[in-house]
């Protein structure tokens, strides 16, 4: 099979939606920011052939880092992070709040 489209580099982890045309890549301290992170450090991001569709900041999904669970050494900002039925990204937040996203357009769905 011929190369569709490729992102470069290597990531601790990511998700590829069922359709294989978006891959969500994950923050590379996956779910522990540093306390010394600001919101607008992007702890997502999808891609798609025509590259970068969206990229999801701490700030898209809290007001502020005194709502996340702290740690001896870092914060802790999310609980999972998922594709659902739907293929929606579905990321479980600290407090057991959901926020999703549509990955073909990065738009918040909920």
């Amino acid at each position: 099979m011929p190369l569709l489209w490729k992102v470069a580099g290597w990531y601790q982890w990511l998700l590829v939606t069922d359709d294989g045309s978006r891959i969500i890549i994950g923050y590379p301290g996956l779910n522990l920011i540093p306390k010394d992170t600001n919101m607008d450090v992007d702890v997502l991001r999808i891609y798609g052939s025509e590259g970068m569709v969206k990229s999801i900041a701490l700030g898209d999904l809290y007001q502020s880092r005194g709502q996340l669970s702290e740690t001896v050494s870092h914060y802790e900002w999310e609980k999972a992070v998922y594709l659902d039925a739907v293929g929606h990204l579905v990321i479980e937040r600290e407090d057991g709040k959901k926020v999703a996203f549509d990955p073909g357009t990065g738009k918040l769905v909920r």
